[in-house]
């Protein structure tokens, strides 16, 4: 593993987004460190391997109703979450 290399993966939700990062990860770890951005309530946070790096983010998936917007402005807000994250894995 490369002390230089840094790979953040955003892969989240379902197996069908999180088998084909895993894929890829598995040929890349050689060659770079691995760190996984995945969402705490979902099936990544328990199914991603311990060899990479797992930070997740405390989110949901926005429903239609009255607090519709309040959704879509905590997920605009864990956008800094991600922020720091990439600042402090560089």
């Amino acid at each position: 593993m490369s002390q230089e290399n840094n790979l953040l993966v955003a892969a989240s939700g379902t197996g069908g987004h999180i088998f084909p990062a895993l894929a890829v990860c598995k040929n890349l770890e050689e060659y770079w460190n691995i760190h996984w951005l995945g969402v705490r309530q979902r099936f990544d946070a328990n199914f991603v391997p311990q060899k990479y790096h797992l930070s997740t983010l405390n989110i949901n998936t926005p429903k239609k109703n009255i607090f519709l917007v309040f959704q879509y402005l905590d997920i605009l807000m864990s956008t800094f979450h991600i922020i720091r994250i990439l600042k402090a894995k560089k």
